[in-house]
């Protein structure tokens, strides 16, 4: 039978992140370097070369469309003594289906977590908008 929406975009998110991810946010400039093996203990990685590339989160849990959690430090976090959970949620209601990223961090930074919030919770928006864009007509760049 037909997958449900839920699941579809479940897999969009995830084996099409090259292609809705921003370039803005990788370390490369290439978003199509990113990928995510979306199984318990699965890396959301980027690519930078022969043997070079970088984990940005591991997945800590995976129940195909309908929840990804993935553990880490995201982007410029990685480098400091934070940790977080990156959770996306995936549910069908009705005729529409929600997709919710949330990303939870708690730990040191030099200057405090409250300083960079803001520009991870635009990050994680301009993701969650991206995707949207992506699905809905399968370029994600339609937001730029």
């Amino acid at each position: 039978g037909e997958q449900r929406t839920a699941a579809r975009k479940h897999d969009a998110a995830v084996d099409d992140i090259g292609s809705w991810w921003s370039d803005d946010h990788t370390i490369s400039g290439d978003a199509g370097r990113m990928s995510i093996d979306a199984v318990v203990q699965g890396c959301f990685c980027e690519m930078l070369g022969d043997k070079a590339g970088i984990v940005h989160l591991t997945v800590t849990f995976a129940n195909p469309g309908v929840l990804l959690r993935m553990t880490g430090a995201l982007g410029p976090l990685g480098v400091t003594g934070v940790n977080g959970n990156m959770l996306w949620e995936f549910a069908d209601s009705g005729a529409a289906t929600t997709v919710r990223f949330t990303y939870v961090v708690g730990g040191y930074r030099p200057g405090g977590l409250e300083e960079i919030a803001p520009a991870v919770d635009f990050v994680i928006g301009e993701a969650l908008a991206r995707l949207q864009a992506y699905v809905e007509t399968g370029d994600a760049d339609t937001l730029d």
